[in-house]
């Protein structure tokens, strides 16, 4: 017997958030698990956007696919990755309409979102051209935030624009030469300036580690300037130091080895 519009949503969110637990308890069978209960929940959603055709049933389609999109990436390999794609523009394609109905900032940033997601994918993939499409989308997802920090100059938009800004980086420097390389610098010195501003106003762990890193990558990149290389590496190591003794986290025990063979290599 089927139930309410009501009661299949609720049973579809049930069935996702015991997904979302298995998915943050990891390991290839828990990841098998979050699929199965992610796969159940997406049938009632798209029974729910068949009938109803509302905002909210779209939206939470959207983010069924894009939860299965984001296990099949996980799990890794060609395959996976084509299976996260197809899922992640299912996505897409339901955000796109919403954004262009509602034009708000919920339906922009999860339009953003899926631009990012698309993008990593791209770039996981590998190949020129892949690195190629990987770019034009990150590009699109910056232009959308962009905009969200500057209607909202919020902590989350800021993060989500220097995180933006860094995997666009992270493209122009796998694409190679020297032109390239300046623009991975300019748009890493970007995602460090906003890093900046947002650890000495939040003073959290996670700010903290997005400094880090962005000190890290502005100081080994190879058109950093020899000055600048050794200040931003000095400002990694310190910064590790101080979240190593603050957590004993291993990621911070390997953060202050790299910045003293980095440092080393000077």
């Amino acid at each position: 017997e089927q139930g309410t519009s009501e009661s299949r949503r609720a049973l579809s969110v049930s069935y996702r958030r015991i997904g979302d637990i298995y998915k943050e308890l990891g390991e290839s069978v828990n990841l098998e698990r979050a699929l199965a209960m992610y796969q159940k929940s997406l049938e009632l959603f798209e029974e729910l956007c068949r009938e109803q055709g509302k905002t909210a049933s779209r939206r939470d389609l959207s983010l069924s696919y894009e939860r299965i999109g984001n296990i099949y990436e996980e799990m890794g390999g060609s395959v996976n990755l084509e299976k996260a794609l197809a899922m992640h523009q299912k996505s897409l394609e339901l955000r796109e309409e919403l954004y262009r109905e509602q034009g708000t900032s919920a339906s922009r940033r999860d339009l953003s979102v899926s631009y990012e997601r698309i993008g990593v994918i791209y770039k996981k993939l590998g190949g020129s051209r892949n690195l190629e499409r990987a770019l034009a989308m990150y590009q699109k997802s910056m232009k959308l935030s962009e905009e969200l920090c500057r209607e909202q100059g919020t902590a989350v938009s800021r993060r989500d624009l220097s995180v933006c800004y860094e995997r666009i980086g992270d493209i122009y420097e796998g694409l190679g030469g020297s032109g390239n390389l300046e623009k991975a610098l300019e748009m890493y010195r970007k995602s460090m300036k906003l890093s900046e501003e947002l650890s000495r106003e939040l003073k959290t762990l996670s700010a903290y580690d997005d400094l880090a890193v962005s000190y890290y990558r502005v100081g080994t990149h190879p058109a950093t300037k020899f000055i600048k290389r050794r200040k931003y590496l000095k400002q990694f190591l310190k910064l590790s130091e101080m979240l190593f003794q603050q957590t004993q986290n291993e990621r911070y025990e390997k953060f202050v080895s790299v910045a003293k063979r980095c440092l080393n290599k000077i």
